[in-house]
């Protein structure tokens, strides 16, 4: 080996060693520098470095949105979700049962009398109430030939308006209450019966009458009970609902609201 190359030899190691040492020293310093830090100045430095840059984790149980990197190539990335709870097994719906009518009072009840309703003439200027009850099939609809059979037996007569009436024992002239056909216009076609047929019945009564609010609404409701049990019908509320004992006491609460306004409206007639 020459002299020449031997020298070059030297200086390549020579300055190898030279960086060897300078990269060891600037990180021996970088350590010392860091290790006097608090968490909080390490934390920050380490930031600003890009060392805790956070990373995005894949979801399998939330909406997913994707992000195109490159043409060509797209990464589907999934927003995590709390986990939806599985749902309850069906049940199957019971089939509902026909209609039942459940036991009805019919006692008036504080039967005082409304101290107008014997003189009509000045019904136009009181309080007026309607009250009434209807009566559907269960099945089918009624034929006429049974609602005429049915509106005998409960003392209802065919009258004005094509319609069914009970008369008062005392004012034969004057209605208790009436019963027309549940469909429009209401009335029936007493000429020709035979072949008429309705899915339902109205019974219904206009306060102040011929006598006590509470005292007509109760026969009214012996009279629709009685053809009810003569067609197979139920009977229902102003509502369309099976008319229960609940129901039947809202009424006579209204109608002893309506006496109410009854006697403050004679009062202040009076004064």
């Amino acid at each position: 080996m020459d002299a020449d190359r031997l020298r070059l030899i030297l200086l390549l190691a020579g300055m190898a060693l030279v960086a060897v040492i300078y990269f060891w020293d600037r990180y021996q310093r970088s350590r010392r520098r860091l290790k006097g830090l608090s968490l909080r100045k390490a934390r920050k430095i380490r930031k600003e470095l890009g060392l805790d840059q956070p990373e995005e984790v894949p979801s399998f149980s939330a909406t997913d949105r994707e992000i195109v990197t490159e043409p060509g190539v797209s990464i589907r990335l999934v927003k995590k979700e709390s986990r939806e709870p599985e749902p309850e097994p069906e049940i199957p719906a019971a089939k509902p049962e026909p209609a039942v009518q459940p036991e009805l009072d019919f006692g008036a009840e504080a039967a005082e009398e409304d101290l107008p309703h014997v003189e009509p003439v000045y019904h136009e200027d009181l309080p007026q109430l309607v009250v009434q009850i209807g009566l559907v099939k269960r099945e089918g609809k009624f034929t006429g030939p049974e609602i005429l059979e049915a509106m005998e037996q409960a003392g209802l007569k065919p009258g004005a308006m094509q319609i069914f009436h009970r008369h008062d024992s005392r004012h034969p002239e004057r209605t208790l209450f009436s019963v027309a056909n549940m469909l429009e216009p209401g009335h029936f076609p007493f000429d020709d019966m035979d072949s008429f047929t309705t899915p339902g019945l109205l019974f219904f009564a206009q306060l102040p009458g011929v006598r006590d609010g509470l005292e007509i609404y109760s026969e009214m409701l012996f009279a629709a009970n009685q053809v009810a049990e003569a067609l197979g019908g139920v009977l229902q509320d102003e509502n369309r609902a099976l008319l229960t004992r609940q129901s039947i006491q809202h009424t006579r609460d209204l109608i002893a609201e309506h006496r109410r306004q009854l006697r403050l409206a004679q009062k202040a007639r009076r004064a």
